[in-house]
């Protein structure tokens, strides 16, 4: 696949698992392995030649898993910075793929619009999953599957103490990072959510670029495993379950208190007002008002939208996928584009106010 004027070639724009995401708090979880071959240098330590090897025979042998559903190499000086965005985006990094520049680094894609392997970046394989079902059992099992089918292939680098060995120290050991991406306006709202991320055990929460929890656009909080060594995978997946439940739960009893609340009241229509008649929309504006018309939608105080409608639409407002929503537009016009977005999930929309 070759770049051609940042226009999008990638077929998993036909599927994106959140448009069928229908949850009013948990919109999405990703799952990461890190793994590294047996008896080669770290890529940063590598000689090209060597790196050119490994990439070849890594992404031949992913290609012929059978658990991707028509896999597809994407070599990294081959993509658009644009398309390297979208990747970015749809699989919910929170920090970019921009430095995968080079022809010794690639990714591996399938049409099911849930799997990314990045090839030879900082590691030499790092293999993602998106599941935005609230399966986390399931995630983990399919991704577990893909590792044990390559683990017939090629033997990890792997140490008894340490387990599995990354380029990132705070990796090693199962090399497993589960991320869950949790709406929980009424929490940040009310003062609680710090408190309660400092009582909860084994979990680090971040806002969607990585930051600190003080400043989460769209009210998104990201929880993950805070220790990959010294649990074992199993363990890691049911205290995120676990975690997932408390900070819900806490989140469903803060939105009942809010119900009466005059102040938040005027904080929806105005938001509701913005969304509905902006000639352009900021991402970071768009993400905030969506926060807020999701919680009206639990207040009984907005009509003819879903929760599912705007799930999807806190996704498909980032830049990169605007612009492959709307492929004849140009970067200088994101903004535009992504206020008819809104437009159009709004037209039939009615706040109760």
């Amino acid at each position: 696949m070759t770049a051609s004027n940042n226009k999008f070639s990638l077929h998993l724009l036909d599927s994106h698992p959140w448009r069928d995401n229908s949850n009013p708090i948990w919109l999405a979880t990703t799952l990461k392995l890190y793994r590294n071959m047996a008896k080669y240098l770290f890529p940063s330590k590598m000689e090209p030649t060597r790196q050119k090897q490994l990439l070849d025979v890594m992404s031949k042998a992913l290609c012929s898993i059978k658990e991707l559903s028509h896999a597809s190499f994407l070599r990294g000086d081959e993509i658009s910075s644009l398309e390297k965005q979208f990747l970015f985006e749809h699989f919910l990094f929170l920090q970019g793929l921009q430095e995968a520049c080079h022809k010794t680094e690639g990714f591996i894609i399938d049409d099911s619009g849930k799997f990314l392997a990045v090839l030879n970046l900082k590691d030499h394989l790092q293999i993602q999953l998106i599941d935005c079902g609230q399966d986390l059992e399931n995630g983990f099992a399919q991704i577990l599957r893909l590792e044990s089918e390559l683990g017939k292939m090629f033997e990890w680098s792997y140490n008894t103490r340490f387990g599995f060995l990354t380029a990132d120290p705070r990796h090693c050991g199962t090399g497993l990072v589960a991320r869950l991406f949790l709406h929980l306006p009424a929490l940040i709202t009310s003062g609680l959510l710090k408190n309660l991320v400092e009582t909860t055990e084994g979990i680090e929460a971040t806002n969607m670029s990585g930051g600190s929890i003080e400043s989460c656009i769209g009210d998104i909080v990201v929880i993950s495993n805070h220790f990959t060594l010294g649990l074992s995978e199993d363990e890691i997946v049911r205290s995120l379950r676990i975690s997932a439940a408390y900070f819900i739960g806490e989140e469903k009893r803060e939105r009942q208190k809010l119900s009466k609340d005059d102040v938040l009241k005027n904080r929806i229509s105005r938001a509701y007002g913005l969304l509905l008649h902006s000639y352009q929309a900021e991402t970071e504006e768009t993400l905030a008002s969506l926060s807020l018309c999701k919680l009206a939608i639990d207040m009984g105080l907005l009509k003819g939208i879903d929760h599912q409608k705007l799930n999807a639409l806190f996704f498909d407002s980032r830049k990169a996928h605007v612009l492959s929503l709307h492929t004849e537009a140009k970067d200088e016009e994101v903004t535009r584009s992504r206020a008819k977005l809104v437009h159009e999930a709004f037209a039939l929309s009615s706040l109760l106010i």
